[in-house]
């Protein structure tokens, strides 16, 4: 693929774990997922914006691990997506860009849809119940409706237009909060 346009829902980094080395081989991906936040926090300055996320972020949430014992114990997955997160084209933009949006604005953005360009230029589209995690694509049930149709294609675009424009950037604390994690070493003392 040239280009990965994804509503992810929740992002989690274990689709690394599944998916790394075909995600790093696309030329560009986009993924638009929910931040859980309050939509007048996202409007505030990027400074405030951060650290809004960056609390979310260390509170896990829905029985998962925290972060920082996620992060020792899936060390590997946090220093690629960091990598991932850094790494740029030929022209400098980044190969990866991850937005957020809030629930006001998208209020049902648990939605999971995606859009696939190919290096022929052709492009398909699927829509379904996958979760962006290592979980849902090794040990779930989940169903994926897909099309190559132009019409199937233009709606889902749509749809992932209009949430990307509604997102916000994910902060630049946050990307340096997940290298953070990835170097984190453990002590024993």
């Amino acid at each position: 693929a040239t280009t990965y346009d994804r509503i992810a829902g929740y992002f989690r980094s274990s689709i690394f774990e599944v998916a790394a080395e075909e995600i790093a081989r696309i030329d560009r991906v986009r993924i638009v997922c929910n931040s859980d936040l309050d939509p007048d926090d996202l409007r505030t300055s990027q400074a405030v914006r951060a650290q809004l996320m960056r609390e979310r972020w260390w509170e896990g949430g829905r029985g998962e691990l925290p972060v920082e014992v996620e992060s020792l114990l899936h060390r590997a997955r946090y220093r690629r997506l960091a990598e991932m997160l850094a790494a740029r084209d030929a022209n400098g933009r980044p190969k990866i860009e991850i937005r957020v949006v809030d629930r006001q604005n998208a209020p049902l953005v648990h939605g999971k849809a995606g859009i696939i360009t190919r290096r022929d230029g052709g492009k398909s589209c699927f829509v379904g119940s996958v979760n962006e995690t290592l979980d849902a694509w090794s040990k779930h049930y989940e169903i994926v409706w897909e099309d190559s149709s132009d019409d199937g294609v233009a709606w889902t675009q749509a749809e992932f237009d209009f949430l990307w424009e509604k997102a916000v950037a994910l902060p630049d604390a946050i990307i340096a909060e997940v290298k953070r994690c990835a170097d984190r070493v453990e002590l024993a003392v």
